[in-house]
C-alpha cells in the first residue's frame, strides 16, 4: 500500500491512441492479456470509437525466453495475419517479452504500420511521471538493492535477464 506502481499498459494504450490515424489499433499479447480485453477496455476509455483487434500469441514468450527468435518468423506471421486482414495502422506489442523480438515483428508488419513497443513507451512515461512529481525523489532510497525472484532459475533465465538487464543479476 505505500508503494507506487507505473503499468505497462496506459502509456501503450496513450501511444498508441496518439499514433493511429485510421483508427483500427491492433494489439498482439498473451492469451491471458487477450482474454480480459485489457487493452480493449483502455483504449476505449481514450477513443470509443477506435476499433481494436486482438491476437493472442501464445508461443512467442517461451521461444524469446529460450532463445528460440529463428524459430519465431513463421509464427509471428502467422499470428500478424488476422491483424493485417483488418488494415489496422497501428501494433501494440502487448507483453512485455515482445521488445525482444521487435526486429522481427517490425519486418512481417512493414513500415506503414506504427508498432508500439513497451521499451520505447514505458520509460519515456516514467521520466515525464518523475519529472512532474520530483517529491518521489525524497522518497526513493539511493542504496536500494535490487532483488530478482523467478520460478526457473536456469542458464536460459540468468542469460535472458542479463539481455534485459544489460548486465549479469546473479
Amino acid at each position: 500500500p505505500d508503494r507506487r506502481v507505473l503499468g505497462v499498459l496506459i502509456p501503450a494504450v496513450e501511444a498508441a491512441v496518439k499514433a493511429t490515424k485510421s483508427k483500427r489499433i491492433g494489439v498482439i499479447a498473451t492469451t491471458g492479456t487477450v482474454a480480459s480485453q485489457a487493452f480493449v477496455h483502455e483504449i476505449h476509455k481514450f477513443d470509443p470509437t477506435i476499433e481494436v483487434f486482438q491476437n493472442a500469441a501464445p508461443l512467442l514468450v517461451p521461444l524469446i525466453e529460450n532463445d528460440g527468435q529463428k524459430y519465431a518468423g513463421p509464427i509471428i506471421v502467422d499470428y500478424l495475419k488476422p491483424l493485417l486482414d483488418q488494415n489496422i495502422d497501428t501494433l501494440v506489442l502487448g507483453c512485455t517479452h515482445y521488445p525482444l523480438a521487435k526486429e522481427l515483428i517490425s519486418g512481417c508488419v512493414g513500415k506503414n504500420i506504427t508498432l508500439i513497443s513497451q521499451d520505447e513507451v514505458v520509460p519515456a512515461s516514467l521520466k515525464s511521471y518523475l519529472h512532474r512529481h520530483p517529491e518521489i525523489e525524497f522518497q526513493l532510497s539511493q542504496t536500494a538493492s535490487h532483488q530478482f525472484l523467478v520460478t526457473d532459475l536456469s542458464d536460459t533465465t540468468e542469460n535472458l535477464a542479463a539481455t534485459i538487464m544489460g548486465h549479469n543479476i546473479g
